[in-house]
């Protein structure tokens, strides 16, 4: 479609009173110094069209103001254009007035009451709602601002600007560019059917979580090696055996107690059972006192066994319920996205470019490819709900596992049936009574046992460093065992930890390659500009932009914010050439501060309005081909 401005009228339209432009759809130029309007014809059609400025700001005022900056009331603000449309003509009107009533009484005053605006197509009155639906149907409002200022691109938002590039040119699939560059063959695999954000973002969410639960290892393996016995704890007593020591004591013993019987008299063969049975119940004694102390020992190993047990398991906890998380956020968005996809209907009754309707036959075709687009989409949405949602139940049984676990280790720990208490030495007070009344009745002297006994301490001696270091031998091999768990673990947090920062470094490279062949793509549709998609980040990563280059005299590619004033007036020409031809619409452009630019300026085939400060021009001067046309009042 081709749109030309035939004719534009303005009255009382912020500071001009009265203009004509009567261009009839040729090129034209509007001179004049700074501050006569210029930019405000161009505002005026703008205003008319869609109820902004030519920045696209809404919230501006259309009023004359006076010379105190105040708003001149009882004015009627009207711009009135007339357009051809591929050669037909339709005229538009647009007219904005106070509205003041004033109530019963004669000295009443008049009350301001807000604003009413009047609209017409072709001469003829109209609702709000119809004349939108007229203005529609020239273009749609982004499509016409695009096409008709040179600056408008480059003023919306990058994400806006990225996405009419790539509607411009078209995407590149990632099977397209998996195709053409090696290495990236593991992308479908570590995709998984979800899209590349959406994947990055789980595997730079996981990467620190496994990170710190490495990190936590190494203090933990650190901790139960200040506990394992030193290397000289570790070593046995030199000399005899363990059974071979306990032998020697046992003999030493009995030795012992047939020195004390002395002679074969009945007072001494009384004197030595009395002392046989003691040493009987001195051995049952040291028996117990051992079984004792080993239980003892055992009891607080199993103790020390499910502290470590239950600190392991809350660890497991903490580790599944950032898993829950991470799968309930995944799960709550993928809801919101099956949502927003389900309540998007077809709207599509007219053609997005000339605005008329779709036959009947291409609507229902549409729709239903649109129907079955849709049903694929939410399918797909339903799949990877379903294996959010067994990855979750998963991670919820292996917490509730260990949660479980936690709670029959405490409660093993309440149940614990404290040990007997140490056993008493037997009482041998009677014993010696009566070994000391025979002793006293008998005329044996008693004999010297200081050497035996000393031999007895030094096989008793021996026989406890043995038992100590039995204990000893037996903490440091569950100390090794503990060990050998969490390097385990540790080992598969590295893995895992590995696997992400290759998956990462693998959806980094593919990135790489699909904005080289992307921004290829776009820069080759809007040459001689260039495209800047993507930004190199600090850490090595990509983050997504839509940034204009425009080639200097230097051959540098100059960023649109650094660019002069010509260079961007040229690129926006240039912009609007290509988006003129893909549309399939020409529209007219008004191209300000026209005067920056030297030399020609090629418009293709679209209406160009210049305008032009000049300081020689006190008042607006519009040249049709060089010939003035009219001036402002």
């Amino acid at each position: 479609m081709q749109i030309k401005l035939q004719t534009l009228k303005l009255k009382n339209f912020k500071g001009i009173k009265q203009f004509t432009f009567q261009p009839e759809g040729a090129d034209a130029e509007i001179r004049g110094e700074n501050g006569t309007g210029k930019s405000t014809v161009a505002d005026a059609l703008n205003w008319l069209l869609f109820d902004k400025n030519q920045a696209g700001e809404k919230a501006f005022s259309v009023k004359t103001l006076d010379s105190g900056n105040e708003a001149v009331h009882g004015l009627d603000h009207e711009v009135e254009a007339t357009l051809t449309l591929d050669g037909q003509p339709l005229q538009l009107g647009k007219l904005m007035r106070e509205k003041w009533t004033k109530k019963r009484g004669a000295n009443a005053e008049a009350e301001f009451q807000g604003h009413e605006t009047l609209y017409t197509v072709d001469g003829i009155p109209k609702k709000k709602s119809e004349y939108d639906g007229a203005v529609a149907a020239i273009a749609p409002e982004e499509s016409f601002r695009l096409l008709t200022s040179t600056t408008y691109f480059n003023a919306i938002k990058w994400q806006d600007r990225r996405r009419i590039l790539l509607e411009v040119t078209g995407e590149v699939s990632d099977a397209e560019v998996i195709a053409a560059h090696e290495g990236l063959e593991g992308v479908e695999a570590v995709l998984d059917g979800h899209p590349l954000d959406d994947r990055m973002k789980q595997l730079k969410a996981r990467r620190p979580k496994i990170n710190n639960a490495l990190g936590e290892i190494q203090p933990r393996i650190d901790e139960a090696m200040r506990g394992k016995p030193e290397e000289t704890e570790l070593c046995p007593p030199k000399g005899k055996s363990y059974e071979a020591l306990r032998k020697e004591l046992q003999e030493t013993q009995n030795r012992r107690a047939a020195m004390l019987a002395g002679d074969t008299t009945a007072t001494s063969e009384e004197i030595l059972r009395h002392r046989e049975a003691m040493a009987a119940l001195n051995r049952q004694h040291d028996e117990a006192l051992r079984a004792w102390r080993a239980g003892e020992a055992a009891q607080e190993e199993k103790a020390r066994k499910a502290t470590q047990e239950v600190e392991d398991n809350e660890h497991k906890v903490e580790r599944e319920v950032s898993l829950i998380e991470d799968y309930t956020n995944n799960l709550e968005a993928l809801r919101e996205k099956w949502a927003e996809r389900n309540a998007t209907e077809w709207a599509e009754t007219e053609c997005p470019t000339c605005g008329q309707a779709i036959p009947e036959e291409q609507a229902e075709k549409a729709q239903k490819h649109y129907n079955e687009k849709r049903a694929e989409e939410l399918k797909a949405i339903e799949a990877e709900a379903k294996k959010q949602n067994a990855t979750l139940q998963e991670s919820i049984k292996r917490k509730e596992a260990a949660e479980g676990r936690i709670d029959e280790l405490i409660a093993a720990e309440d149940a614990h049936v404290t040990l007997a208490p140490e056993p008493e030495a037997p009482d041998h007070s009677e014993r010696e009574k009566a070994i000391a009344t025979l002793t006293a009745g008998s005329t044996s002297a008693a004999p010297n046992t200081k050497a035996i006994d000393e031999e007895i301490e030094r096989l008793e001696t021996q026989t406890a460093a043995f038992e100590r270091f039995s204990a000893v031998l037996k903490q440091s091999a569950d100390i090794d065992k503990r060990v050998e768990e969490l390097k385990a673990e540790k080992k598969e947090l590295g893995i895992q930890l590995d696997a992400i920062d290759q998956n990462i470094a693998l959806l980094e490279e593919f990135l790489r390659c699909k904005v080289a062949m992307l921004t290829g793509t776009v820069n080759e549709r809007f040459a001689p500009l260039s495209f800047r998609l993507f930004q190199e980040q600090v850490n090595g990563g990509l983050a997504e932009t839509c940034e204009t280059l425009i080639p200097s005299r230097s051959g540098a590619m100059v960023p649109w914010s650094d660019a002069n004033t010509g260079a961007r007036v040229r690129a926006g020409l240039q912009i609007i050439s290509r988006l003129s031809a893909h549309y399939g619409t020409t529209a007219p452009i008004f191209v300000d501060n026209a005067e920056s630019v030297t030399g020609s300026i090629d418009n293709g085939e679209s209406q160009t309005i210049k305008l032009i400060a000049t300081e020689e021009q006190k008042e607006l001067k519009v040249t049709l081909h060089e010939q003035p046309l009219a001036l402002a009042v």
